[in-house]
């Protein structure tokens, strides 16, 4: 797998930051996934899950993605990382994004700091 540093950055923020997201951001996470699972879905499971999940009900939403889910995804990511850029855990050696930010070894290097 090849390092791609913005990639790598969004899924971390997505996967490991939504306590540092903002309301309206989480919703769009929400929302963003269910459109996801929707569209591999059955035309009446997609019914259900955007009804429940979609936020087709908040226009604000609905504007934010209309720009597509990887323009949202990437906008949580970099007001994330400006207001808090120490979340991020980084391997001392090679100063790549590890997988957690517990993790005390790197994918990448193999660098061990336990």
């Amino acid at each position: 797998m090849a390092y791609d540093e913005q990639a790598i950055l969004t899924d971390y923020v997505w996967s490991h930051c939504t306590h540092l997201m903002s309301q309206f951001e989480q919703v769009g996470l929400k929302a963003a996934n269910a459109r996801f699972k929707a569209e591999n879905s059955s035309p009446e499971m997609a019914k259900k899950i955007l009804a429940r999940w979609g936020a087709e009900n908040n226009p604000e939403v609905t504007e934010a993605l209309e720009r597509g889910g990887d323009e949202f995804r990437e906008a949580v990511r970099d007001r994330v990382l400006r207001d808090h850029p120490e979340v991020i855990n980084r391997c001392p050696c090679c100063k790549k994004v590890v997988r957690t930010p517990k993790a005390k070894q790197c994918r990448w290097c193999q660098h061990d700091w336990h």
